[in-house]
């Protein structure tokens, strides 16, 4: 696949949250994962300043062109997504893994 223009090619993964405590019965099905953008390519006339490999933050309402789901499962889901790059409000320069922090914090107690 090779996205044009100014349109971006994003891995989206979804991980279900592990060790957390869910108030009023998970409310929104989004509270119970953890989600991820990784930017995979960049159309040519892209002109804003992430490059791939990026981990990146989406305005609210984002409006996805296209999705490829890679790898559906219940405790994680892969997908490829394709958005417009004014999309892209932010690049997340140290991403958080929830895992290793649930892990240390577990250890710690």
């Amino acid at each position: 696949m090779t996205v044009l223009d100014r349109y971006v090619l994003l891995r989206h993964t979804l991980t279900e949250k592990k060790g957390l405590i869910i108030k009023d019965a998970a409310r929104d099905e989004a509270d119970k994962y953890d989600s991820t953008f990784e930017v995979l390519q960049k159309g040519d006339k892209c002109e804003r300043r992430f490059e791939v490999g990026d981990n990146v933050l989406l305005a609210r309402h984002v409006s996805f062109q296209a999705v490829k789901v890679i790898d559906p499962s219940r405790k994680k889901t892969i997908a490829e997504v394709i958005i417009y790059e004014d999309d892209i409000i932010a690049i997340d320069d140290k991403p958080v893994d929830a895992d290793q922090i649930i892990e240390s914090a577990l250890k710690t107690n």
